[in-house]
């Protein structure tokens, strides 16, 4: 008899901890932002400049992974204790997707970090980029104050929206929305932004 009652008690506990572990996952599949990303966005970018032959240039964005919060430790980390140059080069080795520029002369930009925030409408995204051309026929200046590129897509719950490209800016790591814009060139506008998949 006593060794039903541990049975009985053990098939509790089980029963308690499935029922945990599966409020916790149902908590999450809920959630605005996805688990895992493998996401793709089409936009449209208006050709000011005239360098391309299209004067709408169509962008693919695939996202292969956000970045997480303990990515973005890891990465303070090695800037408080080897310095900034260690920082971006260590920044500059993750591979979170990439922004395919549709064109003639398009070339493909490497998404290096990636954040993504619930807003009242959908969601925003944050992409960041190396700071480098996105074309054949121009060369872009790297200086000291703007390093890197950033995409910025605000899309709606169906993912639908508009975005911005920032051409150069800087970025800050941690804090609430675990990637923020601090500084940049005037963005250009992205048109019709969609989701894919």
């Amino acid at each position: 008899m006593p060794v039903i009652k541990d049975k009985e008690e053990l098939m509790k506990r089980f029963g308690a901890r499935r029922f945990f572990f599966l409020s916790i996952l149902g908590a999450c599949l809920v959630s605005s932002i996805p688990l895992s990303a493998q996401e793709e966005f089409r936009t449209r970018l208006l050709n000011t400049a005239g360098l391309f032959s299209d004067r709408m240039i169509t962008i693919k964005i695939k996202i292969e992974d956000y970045t997480t919060i303990e990515e973005i430790r890891e990465l303070q980390k090695i800037h408080a204790e080897r310095g900034s140059l260690a920082f971006m080069n260590t920044l500059k080795k993750a591979d979170k997707g990439v922004i395919n520029f549709l064109s003639t002369r398009g070339l493909n930009l490497r998404i290096i970090a990636a954040a993504v925030q619930p807003t009242d409408s959908g969601r925003k995204i944050l992409l960041v980029m190396e700071r480098r051309s996105w074309d054949t026929e121009t060369t872009i200046r790297i200086d000291r104050h703007y390093l890197y590129m950033v995409m910025e897509l605000d899309v709606d719950t169906e993912g639908r929206g508009t975005g911005k490209l920032y051409k150069g800016a800087n970025i800050q790591m941690g804090g609430k929305q675990l990637i923020e814009l601090t500084d940049s060139y005037p963005p250009m506008l992205l048109h019709n932004v969609r989701q894919m998949k």
